[in-house]
């Protein structure tokens, strides 16, 4: 290993970015990472995944990891212009929200990510019929209806 290949592994240990150690020695940041390639045990994310390594590891979209990213306070890494990168920090903040998930009001399971109250679209159709209503809104309801009735009624 060449003395610059040497200082380009030891500043991106430290964790500098590609971007600042190519400045540091006037070569692009493609460049600083081709290099770093060449010796398969050094990352160029420096131990970070991309946003969709993400999705494929946690199993959920990527709307999902920024919408569950943002509430936890994560701040997400640039590299280049689409690639988001993220750390085994941020993965863990977000692994731990998705445990976090409230359970379903009619079957008690999980509710997916992007649903508030229900896991699916039967479980609010059951929850909206007449059977699960609690017993003091099936009477407002009883009421609202003969309010309605007498209305009718009435010219």
């Amino acid at each position: 290993m060449s003395a610059l290949t040497s200082d380009i592994v030891f500043l991106r240990k430290k964790g500098h970015t590609l971007e600042e150690i190519g400045k540091i020695f006037g070569v692009t940041k493609q460049a600083i990472s081709q290099r770093l390639q060449r010796y398969s045990n050094i990352d160029p994310y420096n131990g970070r995944v991309t946003c969709s390594q993400a999705v494929e590891l946690l199993g959920i979209s990527h709307k999902a990891i920024w919408d569950i990213a943002g509430s936890c306070g994560v701040r997400f890494h640039r590299y280049g212009k689409k690639c988001t990168l993220l750390d085994e920090e941020m993965i863990a903040r977000v692994r731990e929200a998705m445990q976090d998930r409230p359970l379903c009001r009619i079957c008690k399971r999980k509710v997916p990510m992007g649903r508030r109250v229900f896991c699916s679209s039967e479980c609010r159709k059951t929850a909206w019929s007449y059977a699960y209503w609690s017993l003091d809104r099936r009477k407002k309801h009883r009421e609202i209806v003969l309010r309605l009735r007498q209305k009718e009624k009435t010219p």
